[in-house]
């Protein structure tokens, strides 16, 4: 697995992570830092999130995300 993105929210990571599976691409979140049942407790995480997809999935998954988060 390959880091692709850090999403700011576990909101923004979980969009990510649906259009990611909705293009064929299997993806995770994990908090940079915390505990993740502060996800549970607050409902969302202050943390950031990194997305990893596999490496035969990273070249796909870099243009979608980056199509909806270039600047």
């Amino acid at each position: 697995m390959v880091n692709i993105f850090v999403a700011k929210t576990t909101q923004e990571a979980d969009l990510i992570i649906g259009m990611l599976k909705n293009n064929g691409s299997y993806a995770e979140k994990e908090s940079i830092a915390g505990s993740p049942s502060m996800d549970w407790y607050m409902g969302s995480s202050v943390y950031c999130q990194d997305i990893f997809v596999d490496e035969r999935d990273e070249e796909k998954a870099l243009e979608l995300v980056s199509a909806f988060f270039s600047k």
